[in-house]
């Protein structure tokens, strides 16, 4: 079963803060997005697979809801059907918050160790350099033989099997561009005498 997350922006005004709607883009089915932000996910896709060494996440305590919330975020993480309708649901666990200047100063771009399968015939293909355009977490069925890559060298390939490598490299955590297009929408909610401290996101997960 798939893990998404659900958002709500504030911005801080003079009286306050007030909510705004996160586009759908921005909380798309994101792994490695997660595993930063909350260490959901982080490292592991579906039934367990191995897909990136662990990192550490910018929000890595329980959520305590601040005092100051707008009654829209109130109602939100109340689930209450009407705020649910304009803003989507709020997930069930994994809730958190961060601001816009914490979002700009953790290192999305980090480099991490990722994990993935690829036919043999994918990874014989494959640079080695970079991410491989085909691979998944993970493979079984008839006749299919998942191999490490340090068993390729005179491995003793049968005819009968399909043959899978288990592969690593090296890869950013999560895409520049992701992160620029998120950053850029949350700034254009700071209000002229405001920063980056008072425009925050406030999230949880669904299982």
């Amino acid at each position: 079963m798939g893990t998404d997350i659900h958002m709500i922006g504030e911005s801080k005004n003079f009286s306050g803060y007030s909510a705004f709607t996160i586009p759908e883009k921005f909380q798309g089915r994101n792994y490695n997005f997660f595993a930063g932000l909350a260490g959901v996910r982080n490292g592991f896709g579906c039934a367990g697979c191995k897909r990136h060494q662990e990192v550490t996440p910018l929000v890595s305590e329980d959520f305590s809801k601040p005092e100051d919330t707008s009654s829209t975020v109130d109602l939100w993480l109340q689930e209450d059907h009407v705020i649910s309708d304009a803003f989507g649901w709020t997930g069930d666990h994994s809730f958190g918050m961060c601001t816009l200047k914490q979002l700009k100063e953790y290192d999305w771009g980090q480099k991490i160790i990722a994990y993935g399968v690829l036919s043999l015939e994918e990874y014989e293909k494959w640079d080695k350099m970079s991410r491989p355009k085909n691979y998944s977490g993970g493979i079984m069925g008839k006749n299919i033989v998942t191999i490490e890559e340090s068993e390729l060298s005179g491995y003793v390939f049968e005819k009968d099997k399909k043959y899978y490598v288990q592969a690593a490299w090296e890869q950013p955590l999560v895409e520049v561009k992701f992160i620029d297009e998120l950053l850029e929408h949350l700034a254009a909610y700071i209000e002229y005498d405001k920063t980056d401290e008072d425009v925050r996101i406030i999230f949880g997960f669904d299982s």
